[in-house]
């Protein structure tokens, strides 16, 4: 694209549209934000006014009349497929909210509209752009910490009963499509499948611990990796535990918070010194490092490096960081997850059939309790 300043809209002005209104606010030079749309008029108008851009009732008049290049999505969790959709077909690129979606059947078709209209498509995933992130992507790209063993994948955020209550839509199959794995925890099951690859079976419980809500508010699971290895996961709304990932690999073992990355580099590789050494008990020699990072500036800081790197990849004709393809394997593991907790924690196996998820969801989504 031409170096003039993008053409920018955000369609649902809730709490994320106005997060994305602010990060874009910060690219002026790059980017043109040309309208707002809500079905709530007053949240448009709010959202609207902050910035200087038309507001909308109607995300479509907003389409017809503004001819955005970009659209943000940040409307509730199940309307992200059908908006997304109808903007790529419109001719517009897509940045949708997380979850990209509910069904992973649903992003199959989300895919699919942006491959024939030939726009991008991408998803508020900002945690890829944490620098402590980045730098273990760096590493585990380069090779420095080998075939993946084992990993653990632990972030739980505190919610209490108000934040339920404010909305009655909130942990519900029908207003939210989910609880904690829909809302808290895509962020953490997307650094685990960005990290350590896709996932090939899990098996998984999902309770409702703590809170008066409908869908659950915690979860474990244990997955193995297509490329082999295993991982344990854990999150929550139910007690505040801060992202912490572990991934070990045959070279290495990485220990990664938001606001830290330490590598410990064995010598020899695990492989060899299990071959090779005559002690039987003695580990490996280990060495390990703090890695400096630049300061990790909190989510508005990420979200202003993602909407930077999509400028960026547009007019770079590449594709951004935060793709959708690459994040269709965390969606279908959340799929699983949930299939699997359904049959009492039975092995389910990945890639998922599709619809099989979608005819569990219209049944938790037409149950009265």
């Amino acid at each position: 694209m031409s170096e003039r300043r993008l053409r920018y809209a955000i369609v649902g002005a809730g709490v994320m549209g106005r997060v994305h209104a602010q990060s874009l606010a910060t690219l002026h030079g790059d980017v043109e934000l040309v309208g707002v749309a809500d079905t709530n008029r007053e949240l448009a108008e709010r959202c609207a006014d902050e910035v200087g851009a038309p507001a909308f009732e109607d995300y479509q008049a907003l389409l017809d009349t503004r001819s955005p290049d970009v659209v943000v999505v940040a409307t509730p969790h199940l309307s992200h497929a059908a908006v997304s959709i109808d903007c790529l077909e419109r001719g517009a690129h897509v940045i949708v909210e997380k979850p990209m979606a509910i069904d992973v059947a649903e992003a199959d078709a989300m895919l699919l509209a942006a491959r024939l209209a030939a726009r991008q498509l991408v998803v508020d995933l900002q945690y890829r752009f944490v620098p402590a992130v980045e730098a273990a992507k760096e590493l585990i790209d380069a090779g420095c910490v080998g075939r993946v063993i084992r990993a653990t994948c632990v972030e739980s955020t505190m919610r209490s009963a108000a934040y339920y209550k404010s909305a009655p839509w909130r942990g519900t199959w029908a207003g939210e499509g989910g609880g904690v794995l829909v809302n808290q925890a895509p962020h953490p099951l997307d650094l685990l499948c960005y990290l350590g690859g896709p996932a090939s079976r899990v098996v998984a419980w999902t309770e409702t611990i703590s809170h008066a809500i409908e869908c659950e508010d915690t979860v474990v699971a244990q997955v193995m990796f297509e490329a082999g290895g295993v991982a344990q996961l854990a999150f929550s709304t139910a007690e505040p535990t801060p992202l912490r990932i572990e991934l070990i690999g045959d070279r290495a073992k990485l220990e990664l918070t938001l606001d830290s990355l330490t590598i410990t580099e064995w010598s020899p590789s695990l492989r060899r010194h299990i071959e090779d050494d005559r002690t039987m008990y003695e580990p490996p020699e280990a060495r390990s490092v703090t890695i400096d990072l630049r300061p990790y500036g909190g989510e508005g800081a990420a979200h202003h490096d993602l909407h930077r790197d999509v400028v960026a990849a547009l007019r770079e004709g590449r594709v951004p960081r935060a793709d959708a393809a690459s994040v269709l394997p965390s969606v279908e593991l959340a799929n699983a997850i949930v299939l699997s907790s359904e049959r009492g924690g039975a092995c389910v196996e990945l890639p998922l059939e599709r619809g099989e998820f979608t005819e569990l969801l219209a049944a938790k989504r037409g149950a009265v309790r």
